[in-house]
C-alpha cells in the first residue's frame, strides 16, 4: 500500500468520523433540548470572513450547538490548557478547535497566542467563520461580563495582514439558555447587527489602542441587546416569574428548530430588563414583588403544586391524551432501550465533574458515547441474523421510538402537574382561588412591560 493511498484513506476516515459525530449530535440534541431558536440568522454572511463574537455561559456545549445546525464549517477558540495532552490536542484540532492561552498561566503564552492570531487571520482570509467567546471566561449565569480586547485585536491583526478590503465582519451573537444544566431546556441564538472591521481603519492607523477600545465597546453594546442580562440580585426572582410567562405562552410541541421567533427572546429579555430597572430605581416595589413571589412559591411548594396547573393553558387538550395513548408502545420500547443511558449520563456527569460549568457538556458526552454502542451493536446483530435492510429498519425504529419516548415524557409531566392541581382545586377550592388570584396579580403588574 503506497504512503499516498494511506494518507488519502486516513483523510477519508477522518471526514467520515467527523460527519458521524455531527450527525450523532443532531440526534442527541433532539433529546437534550426541547427547542433551539435561531433569530435573525439572515444577518450572518455566508460568503465573507466572519468572527462570531458570543457570550460563554455553558462551557464546551456553547461551541458545538451552533456548528451542528449550520451549513458552513466553523472554527472556534478554546482554552489552551486543554491542548496540553497530545492525544486530546489531535482530537480538538480534528474538531476545528484553536487554542487560545491566558497570559497569567505562562510567560511564553504570548508567543503561542501569536501563532493563534496568525491562524485565525489565515482562516478569515479563506472566508471562514471563527467563533470567539469574547468575555474570555465561562460562567453559568444570565448576564454579559465585560468583554476582553482579544476579539478586536484578532480582527485588526487579520485586516493588517491581508488587507482592510477583505470585508472582515464581526457578528455579535447572544446565546441564551433557559436551564443551562438541565435536560429538556431550550436555547436561543440571536444574531445582532454585524460590524465592519474596515469602519475602524482610520482610527486604528491613527491610534491602535483607541480603535481596539472603541470596537470592543461597540461590540459589547450590540451583544448586550441580544442577551438576557440579569443583575445578580434578580436571578432567583427572574426564574420564578419567567416560568409563569412561559407557561402562559402558547408553544409548539413538535419541531426542535424554530427560526425567527424573536418574540420568545423579547418576552424574557423584557422581563429581565424590567426587574433590573425596578431593582435599581424602585427598590421598595422590587422588595414587595419579591416577597409576593416568595409567598406564592412557598405555598405552591407546601402543597406540591406546579405553576403549569395555574396557567392560561391549565387544561390538557383531549388530543394530547389520545396522542399519549398512541405513543405508549413506542415509549415503552424507548424506556427499555434508552432510559438507562440517560440515567447513567445524568448521574455520572455530576459525580465525575464537580464544577457545574461542565455538567451539561459532560452530560451530552455521556449520552452520545453509550448511544453509539446502543445503536451499533443491535445493528450488527440484526444484520448478522438477517440482512442490512432489516438492520437499517431496526435502527430507524430505535431513533423514532427514542424521540417519541422523549415527547411522551414531556406530555406525561404536563399531565401529572395539571392533574395534581385539578385534584387540589376540587378538594381546596378556596385556597386554589387564593393562589390563582395571587399569581394573576403578580403577572398583571408586569405584563404591560413584557408583552
Amino acid at each position: 500500500m503506497s504512503p499516498l493511498f494511506s494518507i488519502f484513506a486516513a483523510y477519508r476516515l477522518a471526514v467520515l468520523l467527523y460527519r458521524l459525530l455531527w450527525i450523532s449530535l443532531k440526534f442527541v440534541y433532539r433529546a437534550f433540548f426541547k427547542r433551539i431558536y435561531f433569530s435573525n440568522l439572515d444577518r450572518l454572511s455566508q460568503d465573507k470572513p466572519v468572527i462570531l463574537a458570543s457570550n460563554h455561559p455553558n462551557s464546551f456545549l456553547d461551541s458545538v450547538v451552533l456548528p451542528v445546525f449550520m451549513l458552513k464549517q466553523q472554527f472556534y477558540l478554546a482554552r489552551g490548557d486543554v491542548f496540553n495532552n497530545k492525544i486530546l490536542q489531535r482530537v480538538f484540532n480534528w474538531l476545528n478547535m484553536i487554542p487560545i492561552y491566558r497570559k497569567r498561566d505562562s510567560a511564553n503564552n504570548s508567543d503561542k497566542n501569536n501563532e493563534t492570531f496568525d491562524r485565525v487571520a489565515h482562516l478569515l482570509n479563506r472566508n471562514e467563520t471563527v467563533l470567539i467567546f469574547s468575555e474570555g471566561v465561562c460562567m453559568v449565569e444570565k448576564r454579559l461580563r465585560p468583554l476582553m480586547k482579544g476579539t478586536a485585536r484578532m480582527a485588526f491583526h487579520a485586516a493588517e495582514k491581508y488587507g482592510w478590503d477583505r470585508g472582515i465582519q464581526i457578528q455579535p451573537v447572544g446565546l441564551n439558555y433557559t436551564y443551562m444544566q438541565e435536560v429538556r431546556g431550550e436555547v436561543m441564538y440571536n444574531f445582532g447587527l454585524p460590524m465592519e472591521v474596515s469602519d475602524y481603519e482610520d482610527l486604528y492607523k491613527e491610534n491602535p489602542s483607541k480603535a481596539i477600545v472603541a470596537l470592543t465597546e461597540e461590540l459589547e453594546i450590540r451583544m448586550k441587546k441580544e442577551i438576557i442580562h440579569l443583575d445578580p440580585e434578580n436571578d432567583a426572582l427572574f426564574e420564578q416569574l419567567v416560568q409563569m410567562f412561559r407557561n402562559d405562552r402558547e408553544k409548539k410541541n413538535f419541531g426542535i428548530l424554530q427560526f425567527n421567533d424573536y418574540s420568545r427572546f423579547q418576552m424574557e429579555k423584557g422581563l429581565a430588563d424590567q426587574l433590573n430597572d425596578l431593582h435599581q430605581n424602585n427598590p421598595e416595589d422590587w422588595e414587595k414583588l419579591k416577597l409576593e413571589c416568595e409567598d406564592l412559591e412557598a405555598q405552591m411548594a407546601k402543597h406540591v403544586l406546579g405553576d403549569l396547573g395555574f396557567s392560561k393553558r391549565s387544561s390538557t387538550p383531549f388530543w394530547k391524551l389520545v396522542l399519549m395513548m398512541f405513543f405508549l408502545p413506542f415509549s415503552l420500547v424507548a424506556y427499555l432501550l434508552h432510559f438507562g443511558i440517560f440515567k447513567f449520563a445524568r448521574s455520572y456527569s455530576r459525580k465525575i465533574i464537580k464544577s457545574s460549568v461542565f455538567h451539561a457538556s459532560m452530560h451530552i458526552g455521556f449520552i452520545m458515547i453509550p448511544m453509539w454502542f446502543a445503536f451499533l451493536i443491535p445493528f450488527l446483530l440484526v444484520m448478522g441474523f438477517t440482512n442490512v435492510y432489516w438492520a437499517i429498519a431496526w435502527t430507524l425504529f430505535q431513533l423514532i421510538s427514542g424521540y417519541i419516548g422523549v415527547l411522551s415524557l414531556d406530555l406525561w409531566n404536563q399531565i401529572k402537574i395539571r392533574s395534581r392541581v385539578e385534584v387540589f382545586k376540587n378538594k381546596e377550592p378556596a385556597l386554589y382561588d387564593e393562589l390563582a388570584v395571587k399569581r394573576s396579580a403578580i403577572l398583571k403588574h408586569l405584563a404591560h412591560e413584557t408583552h
